[in-house]
């Protein structure tokens, strides 16, 4: 072999060696490009379930709030409902056994208490045994103590549509 014929074999694997190279770069950067795109419809979905998950939660918030408890003698007749209505009024209804307790918050209306007390005796058929209000930083707070006879907490959701009705016929 001639002298320069070393450097002559030497240059072309290194030209292969490079094209190889290249070869490699480019399936690993088609690897690479390929994984992103799949990371990237991951993220997609699990935005789509994140929302869909925080629109379930907004939903439940909106909708009742429900909550058995249980005591160590047995299992106690308990439901806590809290709704909110489209003029921002705030109702939490708890009810324990044949007595709920009410609480309304809201703005300011002239005679509202008159009008719950008449839609909680005559169309709801309870029976008051404590009636409280109060004006807090410019809201109004109602408190009622009622009895209701039978299974309180199959009524509770038509009690609450009752006076949720109520509220948002007043406006």
């Amino acid at each position: 072999m001639e002298p320069g014929a070393d450097d002559t074999i030497q240059s072309i694997h290194a030209e292969e060696i490079a094209f190889l190279m290249q070869g490699d770069g480019a399936s690993v950067l088609e690897e690479t490009i390929a994984h992103v795109q799949f990371l990237q419809y991951q993220k997609i979905q699990l935005e789509k379930v994140k929302q869909e998950k925080l629109l379930k939660l907004k939903h439940q918030k909106n909708e009742t709030a429900e909550v058995q408890a249980s005591e160590q003698s047995g299992e106690v007749n308990f439901q806590w409902l809290k709704k909110t209505s489209s003029h921002g009024t705030e109702v939490d209804m708890r009810i324990l056994q044949d007595e709920i307790h009410v609480s309304i918050v809201q703005q300011h209306l002239p005679r509202f208490l008159l009008r719950m007390v008449t839609v909680l005796e005559t169309k709801l058929k309870l029976d008051i045994m404590n009636a409280t209000g109060s004006v807090i930083d410019g809201f109004d707070v109602y408190s009622f103590k009622v009895k209701i006879k039978g299974n309180s907490c199959a009524k509770a959701s038509e009690i609450m549509n009752k006076i949720l009705d109520n509220v948002d016929s007043v406006f």
